[in-house]
């Protein structure tokens, strides 16, 4: 009885023995389960929660490194691509970086609605370099009364409202701005005027507009009237003369397209790119009648040569060019105001009148004009153009042919009123050999005057080239250019900081241009041009030269591709 007694103690001793074994592995293995996992979340609050991540960021934010803060947002928005804050920050230390257009494309992603006065004012600011004036200026409308940068957006808010043409707001923020640096003070001055005079502008447009509305519908009425019959338009022509001087008229008609691209360097520190796709329609025409005085075998004759063109424009970036002149190109950049539309039409009408005489020696007395208009989208209300009046001597000196001209012209607004006068003399040496090849030399110099108080620069522009043209076989010809254009007190309106800042400056061109006409279609035509400019800054102001290089062109890449159909009659 007490070895069965003991045998069974022995059995149930042993039982609960292995009972607390087991129960202690189990209760070991849990505890190992719960530290492993508690390790685990450690790791992951360490190095991947996007708290610690952004207070990692900040950290780095509010001790102003902003390139360590920059790294540092950006991982969080590698793995959380829409965590706002982290996207306000980045763009926030970017622009404390001065990496102004990266801090742009951050900012594009963000709503300005609920930023804070600082960050809407960097939200602006950026938009305002990117020529966005729209975000910037709702961005900039956004800095309170009383916070320490409401001057400035007010001032930016203003030239952003200029571009917007929405004068009326300009001229309100320019108002409000009235704690401003020194060189800002000055050009708010500036602007100011510049605000009135397109504010009675746009007061003139809009009556002449009226009236021009009122005109058209009593025209319309009387030609309603029976027996209304409208005038001859016949025009009566000799053309049996022996006229043989420097003047003709063109006659024909022609379908153009032309491709642009252009790239523009600011000094190495940034870059602009803007293409173009222009189609037009081009005629020309107007008569040559002699006149009964000859010398020899020359007559003297007047003509007036006329030009009408329509044209569809579509553009993306912002064209560059920083030499001022008056020619019909660069009227478009001076007295253009909505650079930024995206898609085109025009209008634009020229007609040149001319008489001409000869005088001893094979030379010719030429006196002329010519008034040009350009209609943006045919709207007569905002055209403008020039007028210009000049007399010109001709002839031939040992084979080559000698010109010389002084000229008078004035650029004028809608009203037709001039807004800028220009004396300039020009001098040129031609000549040509029996293979085809001709050398064309040009000098030039300007003098600008300027009736309105918000244009005032350049004050001369001098320039000399040098153009040499080659026929080759099978309807090709090659032409090279080259270039140096001076001109005094070129005037940037839009330098931060420093408003309107003067430069002298100097630029080297080089154009390249293949045409191409085929003999058995020579109605069609096809050119390749390629063009490089250099510019050359003496900016006045000392202190302005880091922001001048920084928003003015040094190096421009153009390229046109263009072809037309020409119909001559």
């Amino acid at each position: 009885m007490k070895i069965k007694n003991l045998a069974t103690a022995i059995i149930i001793t042993t039982l609960l023995c292995g009972a607390y074994i087991d129960l202690a592995q189990a209760q070991n293995s849990k505890n190992k389960r719960s530290l492993n996992i508690s390790k685990k979340n450690r790791t992951r609050s360490n190095t991947g929660g996007v708290r610690f991540m952004f207070d990692r960021a900040q950290k780095f934010y509010r001790a102003e490194k902003f390139g360590e803060a920059v790294i540092a947002y950006d991982q969080i928005l590698k793995k959380y691509p829409t965590h706002e804050p982290s996207m306000i920050q980045m763009a926030k230390s970017l622009y404390r970086l001065e990496r102004f257009r990266e801090s742009f494309n951050v900012f594009t992603k963000i709503n300005p609605q609920y930023l804070d006065p600082e960050t809407s004012y960097q939200y602006g600011w950026t938009f305002y370099k990117s020529k966005k004036y729209e975000g910037a200026l709702y961005a900039f409308n956004r800095v309170p009364k009383g916070y320490s940068l409401f001057d400035l957006a007010n001032y930016y808010g203003a030239i952003s409202a200029i571009k917007l043409k929405k004068y009326e707001d300009a001229a309100d923020m320019l108002d409000k701005a009235m704690v401003l640096p020194d060189k800002l003070a000055k050009s708010k001055v500036l602007y100011h005027k510049h605000i009135q005079a397109l504010l009675v502008m746009k007061k003139k447009s809009e009556l002449a507009q009226e009236r021009h509305n009122a005109r058209r519908k009593l025209r319309a009425k009387r030609s309603k009237r029976p027996g209304s019959v409208p005038p001859p338009t016949t025009i009566s022509e000799s053309t049996e003369h022996k006229h043989k001087g420097t003047m003709s008229i063109y006659r024909a008609a022609s379908i153009e397209h032309a491709s642009e691209s252009q790239t523009i360097d600011f000094h190495g520190f940034n870059k602009q790119f803007f293409q173009s796709e222009t189609t037009s329609f081009n005629g020309y025409g107007g008569p040559l009648i002699p006149i009964p005085y000859i010398l020899d075998d020359r007559q003297a004759a007047i003509g007036a040569q006329v030009f009408l063109s329509v044209e569809k424009k579509i553009k993306s970036g912002d064209e560059q060019r920083v030499i001022v002149d008056e020619s019909n190109q660069d009227l478009l950049r001076i007295q253009e105001q909505d650079l930024g539309q995206t898609d085109t039409n025009a209008g634009s009408f020229d007609i040149a009148p001319w008489m001409e005489f000869p005088l001893i020696g094979e030379s010719w007395l030429l006196i002329g004009g010519s008034f040009y208009f350009y209609y943006p989208e045919f709207n007569r209300g905002d055209r403008f153009g020039t007028r210009k009046g000049y007399m010109k001597v001709s002839g031939p000196f040992h084979g080559v042919d000698i010109s010389g001209d002084m000229a008078y012209s004035e650029n004028v607004d809608s009203e037709t009123l001039a807004t800028t006068t220009i004396i300039s003399g020009e001098g040129t040496a031609n000549y040509a050999t029996k293979d085809g090849l001709s050398l064309l030399m040009v000098g030039k110099h300007k003098v600008f005057d300027y009736l309105r108080d918000e244009m005032n620069g350049p004050d001369t522009f001098s320039s000399i080239s040098i153009a040499g043209e080659q026929s080759l076989p099978f309807g090709f010809a090659f032409k090279a250019t080259g270039s140096a254009d001076s001109q005094s007190n070129y005037i940037n309106y839009n330098i931060p900081n420093f408003g309107a800042v003067s430069a002298d400056g100097v630029t080297y061109t080089g154009i390249m241009k293949l045409y191409f006409s085929p003999p058995v279609m020579e109605f069609l035509a096809l050119s390749v041009q390629q063009l490089f400019s250099y510019n050359q800054w003496n900016v006045q102001n000392e202190a302005a030269v880091d922001q001048w290089q920084l928003n003015t062109p040094e190096l421009i890449d153009q390229l046109i591709i263009k072809g037309s159909i020409n119909l001559a009659f």
